[in-house]
């Protein structure tokens, strides 16, 4: 999508919630970005409502019971120390052109 409908829509949705919530959201300080930005009319026309008779996609429905972000199986779980193995050294890898002249 171009910026301007970006931007458009985070128009919409602060308008949006400033109607709902409006305690919730602080004013923008005055010579700001976000007060430059908020301050522009809304050129796009933007519906956050659902269209009806739709359903959320299947990967999105959680029915089975499964948690969608399960918990780490154990304390301190994540990477552990790299591998380690037999390290050649640069001269043992190379043949010795001295060896071919022989």
């Amino acid at each position: 999508a171009p910026n301007n409908v970006i931007w458009d829509i985070f128009r919409a949705f602060y308008k949006l919630q400033k109607e709902k919530k409006p305690q919730s959201l602080k004013t923008p300080k005055e010579g700001s970005a976000a007060e430059k930005i908020l301050s522009k009319p809304i050129e796009t026309k933007v519906d956050f409502n659902r269209p009806s008779g739709t359903a959320l996609p299947d990967n999105l429905v959680n029915n089975d019971g499964v948690s969608r972000f399960p918990q780490n199986p154990e304390a301190h779980w994540g990477p552990k120390k790299a591998a380690t193995g037999h390290k050649r050294k640069a001269e043992d890898e190379l043949p010795n052109p001295d060896s071919d002249k022989q």
